[in-house]
């Protein structure tokens, strides 16, 4: 049934790998791309947070150490997939959202030594994001508010991939064989990355893979320069 035929190469199969064994399980909406404006009103109006209060600081990016705005910023965090409650900051998430200004070349030893001081004794949910986010809102860069991608979890990788083996009907030992690491060379492991690259815009047949994408979906595949050198 399959015939369709793209060379996905490493980049490919080590979004794949990633896809089968690293994706986080987080419940969040169903979406791809977002705003950090949209996250900040969908969790002000879930939270019950006043739109004077939004208009009047959020969105002129002040978020101070109160309960609402400690839980506010947790809450943008896990629709937008830079926070989890249990492994905490996804850096490279949340990077996508600041832009660091041309002539600060120390932004990233600032931002690593604000996170380093986050003492271990703060429990609270809520006020570890906060202040995790600060570290980012304050020292990394200016707030970009396009759109940004937003990883996907377990619960949507595997509905994709359930849906490219029914497309192009695929034994779900395929499955099975691809989380143990064997990727053979053939039309039905090409068609079926193929696929699932489309449906989670990780790539395009016009531009190939994703590697930023790529990235942030797998952080946890390897260290970014070396990823991003055996892409290349």
């Amino acid at each position: 049934m399959c015939s369709k035929r793209t060379n996905v190469g490493f980049v490919g199969l080590m979004w794949l790998a990633c896809a089968m064994l690293g994706v986080e399980a987080n419940a969040t909406s169903n979406c791809t791309i977002t705003t950090f404006d949209e996250a900040l009103q969908e969790c002000a109006v879930q939270l019950g947070i006043p739109q004077e209060r939004l208009e009047k600081e959020y969105k002129l990016l002040l978020y101070p150490a109160d309960r609402d705005s400690m839980c506010l910023v947790r809450c943008v965090g896990v629709l937008l997939r830079f926070w989890n409650d249990t492994t905490g900051l996804r850096e490279s998430t949340i990077r996508q959202y600041y832009q660091p200004a041309p002539e600060d070349h120390c932004y990233r030893n600032r931002t690593q030594i604000c996170l380093d001081a986050l003492e271990p004794t703060v429990t609270d949910v809520c006020e570890r994001a906060h202040r995790s986010f600060l570290c980012y809102h304050q020292q990394y860069g200016y707030l970009k508010r396009e759109d940004r991608y937003i990883p996907k979890t377990a619960l949507e990788m595997k509905q994709i991939q359930q849906d490219c083996l029914d497309v192009f009907g695929l034994s779900p030992r395929r499955l099975d064989q691809y989380q143990e690491g064997h990727f053979p060379d053939d039309p039905e492991t090409q068609c079926f990355v193929r696929c699932v690259g489309l449906k989670t815009g990780l790539y395009s047949d016009r531009d190939g893979p994703n590697v930023d994408r790529l990235y942030i979906q797998c952080e946890s595949c390897a260290d970014e320069t070396v990823f991003r050198e055996r892409a290349n």
